[in-house]
């Protein structure tokens, strides 16, 4: 019995909507923190020993990415996540994005000293960090992105709700152990980051893009250890005010690019231009 949903030429086993992506959202969220909290490592000690990696992240975003794949390709979004049809042409100056990214994960681990960390944690925080680059992107700018579309809201309320998603889900560290206002921060500025990373989608069109800098991001900074943003020392100071700089820079080419996001207006701008 065919039992598939037609949708511009494409057969879908669940028809793309905001709200099927945020069932699968749910669940998603669901896993993770369920199996974080149930693993008894608080947020604030994942870092602290190779054990706690393991239970506090890499277990749970491992068994988070399977369940999202196997829906991804049972429903039939898959083949629609990993390439963007609505590829931002010209204004290559947002490629810029990119570049900061790469700049700011490399003073990470300039700042940080990768040397004093054993083997095994290293590598849990490797495959760890690859994970949730790889499910998160594959949950905020495949999935629930697929869903918005399909649901036929513009690409600017597509940028917002993705990066909203993308913040939302850093909050619920709240309910395990860290502070209040530490998680409202996080939350703030992972909004920004999921917007960067929604603008490198739309520029680049390939999502393994933005997930290979996310992984990368996230491994630099649980392996440049905690106690580096203490060193007084005029280096040490020096790097993180250029990390800051590309961090802020990467918000003004963010917000400037908004006015592109909308695929008509970008369509339009192009053809104006050829």
């Amino acid at each position: 019995m065919d039992t598939g949903v037609l949708v511009e030429g494409t057969k879908y086993r669940v028809k793309p909507t905001l709200w099927s992506g945020l069932v699968v959202f749910i669940f998603y969220l669901a896993i993770v923190m369920g199996m974080q909290i149930g693993s008894g490592v608080e947020y604030t000690e994942i870092t602290k020993t190779s054990d706690n990696l393991l239970k506090g992240v890499l277990l749970p975003v491992l068994t988070s990415s399977i369940f999202l794949t196997i829906f991804a390709m049972w429903s039939g979004w898959w083949k629609d996540v990993f390439k963007d049809k609505y590829k931002i042409q010209g204004h290559n100056w947002i490629n810029l994005l990119v570049v900061f990214a790469i700049m700011g994960t490399i003073i990470n681990f300039v700042a940080g000293d990768i040397t004093t960390l054993d083997t095994k944690f290293i590598l849990y925080a490797a495959i760890g960090t690859a994970l949730v680059g790889y499910s998160e992107e594959l949950m905020t700018r495949g999935l629930l992105l697929r869903g918005a579309r399909g649901s036929g809201f513009t690409e600017v309320k597509v940028f917002l709700i993705t990066s909203l998603a993308f913040g939302l889900m850093h909050s619920l560290n709240i309910l395990n152990g860290q502070e209040v206002g530490t998680t409202l921060m996080q939350v703030v500025f992972t909004f920004l980051a999921g917007g960067v990373y929604y603008a490198i989608f739309r520029k680049t069109s390939l999502l393994w893009v933005t997930m290979v800098l996310h992984a990368l991001w996230d491994f630099s900074l649980l392996t440049n250890g905690a106690e580096v943003v203490n060193k007084a020392t005029p280096e040490m100071g020096g790097l993180l005010a250029l990390g800051a700089f590309f961090t802020y820079a990467s918000y003004i080419v963010l917000f400037a690019s908004i006015r592109f996001f909308n695929v008509k207006d970008t369509q339009k701008i192009e053809t104006a231009k050829s």
